[in-house]
């Protein structure tokens, strides 16, 4: 039988460390002793790994592939968005392949990809715990969140849906539909700055309008998924009986507010009005008004900026924030 390949998960239990302990060492990142240290390398060369970072050949055989970082490729938002920049990539005759950057894949997934000489990243909305590197060499785009520090400005561009606007316009929205006592379901799913954009802007609509937006009035959830926003509502009502208006940084958050109010007994739009955040399918099903994203226009940025990077031709501009729009439906039709 041929032999096993080792991973580095087998140095990881050989040594009795995490993956990701075994990844900052083999990326000379520190933050650990030097014993541990010094037995991790020794169990890297007892046991035959090797990280497939060395030798790196040059960017003119680079993989003709751009891999896509995710926080969790389960919502519908970031699948959308996936399928849009792969259908662009394909046209330049380029594969795409997302990596699910849930805590425990990440380190595993970052060592693959900086051995695989990429032609460029695409990391979307915060995929990752502090403490990892992504390759300097490689152009990435960034999407809704903040580049690695030390990363080459030549190298890096970054695409973001104007968050801020999308609280805002939320917000006013309510208020013009007759809703004074407000509040804001948001996650606190790994997401860089796109919950923090979109309460930002509900509390500035909220401030402008002299109405009420105490730190009572904005709850704040583990994710962006319907039970959470089921169960949020239910703290709501019992802090804010009188609450009319909930602004939800996700559809999914909305569909279970909606469920919830209808449970114990109060009407949508009537009693309370609701706007969700991202026009999926969820919205489109269940009749909630939300906000949209340009996702094709965020797509076709990305891969502008992917191809122009790898012929290191000049960007006219590395930062570009595009604008969002209230679509309006039963929960919260336009006054």
């Amino acid at each position: 039988m041929p032999k096993k390949q080792v991973s580095i998960r087998d140095v990881a239990s050989a040594c009795g460390v995490s993956v990701a302990t075994v990844s900052r060492i083999i990326n000379n990142q520190g933050k650990c002793s030097k014993e541990t240290e010094l037995l991790v390398r020794e169990k890297i060369r007892e046991l035959g790994y090797a990280s497939g970072r060395n030798p790196k050949p040059s960017r003119k055989t680079s993989t003709r592939a751009v891999g896509i970082l995710v926080p969790d490729i389960r919502y519908e938002f970031f699948g959308n968005l996936i399928a849009l920049i792969e259908q662009k990539l394909y046209a330049y005759d380029l594969a795409a392949f997302a990596c699910n950057m849930i805590e425990e894949r990440e380190a595993l997934y970052l060592d693959r990809i900086a051995s695989l000489n990429l032609t460029g990243l695409v990391v979307v909305s915060g995929y990752r715990k502090k403490g990892y590197q992504l390759p300097d060499s490689v152009p990435a785009v960034y999407i809704n969140c903040i580049p690695d520090e030390g990363q080459a400005d030549s190298r890096v561009a970054t695409v973001e849906s104007n968050n801020v606007d999308a609280g805002y316009l939320a917000a006013t929205q309510l208020i013009a539909s007759g809703s004074r006592h407000i509040c804001i379901v948001t996650s606190r799913i790994n997401l860089d700055k796109t919950p923090y954009g979109r309460t930002i802007g509900y509390l500035k609509a909220m401030w402008e309008y002299g109405l009420n937006c105490d730190d009572s009035y904005v709850i704040t959830v583990d994710s962006a998924a319907y039970q959470d926003g089921y169960e949020a509502t239910e703290r709501l009502l019992a802090a804010h009986p009188g609450v009319d208006g909930i602004f939800c940084t996700s559809d999914a958050l909305a569909l279970g507010a909606m469920h919830c109010l209808r449970d114990h007994g109060m009407r949508v739009p009537q009693d309370v009005r609701i706007v969700g955040c991202n026009d999926t399918s969820i919205a489109q099903v269940h009749h909630i008004a939300t906000i949209r994203h340009p996702l094709e226009e965020m797509a076709e940025l990305v891969v502008d900026f992917l191809i122009k990077m790898e012929a290191d031709k000049p960007l006219t501009q590395r930062h570009v924030v595009l604008p969002v729009s209230f679509v309006p439906n039963d929960t919260c039709p336009v006054p």
